[in-house]
């Protein structure tokens, strides 16, 4: 048993509403049930519509104990805000080439260009 993982990848259905973390939840029930990866997968698909949870490799697991369901923040560049910079400096000088751009922001040249064609700057 001290071996035993069960992983699960999940698609999750926005028009629910229904959060990773609830499915977590949810997954780890049937785990303690006693149920295997398709069991539970087919048991959560019958309620919340077909693909809401797939069965495979590599993606989420419960081994050995480790029964964290939490949702933690992922670390990455805020696009957001590195929308809005871009912006603010095309806007203050719309005259500057993309290399100033991507020097002052940190970003990858083909990123600040994909961006600013977003918001159909030429």
């Amino acid at each position: 048993f001290f071996d035993w993982l069960i992983q699960f990848c999940w698609i999750v259905r926005q028009r629910m509403g229904i959060s990773n973390e609830k499915i977590r939840y949810i997954l780890q029930f049937f785990f303690d049930k006693g149920e295997n990866a398709s069991q539970a997968a087919e048991n959560v698909n019958s309620v919340f519509g077909p693909d809401t949870v797939t069965v495979s490799h590599g993606q989420f697991q419960f081994h050995c104990g480790n029964f964290d369901v939490k949702d933690y923040s992922r670390s990455g560049r805020p696009i957001a805000k590195n929308v809005d910079n871009i912006m603010y400096i095309v806007e203050s000088g719309r005259h500057l080439r993309t290399v100033l751009i991507t020097q002052e922001i940190k970003l990858a040249r083909k990123t600040v260009w994909n961006h600013l064609n977003k918001a159909e700057y030429e």
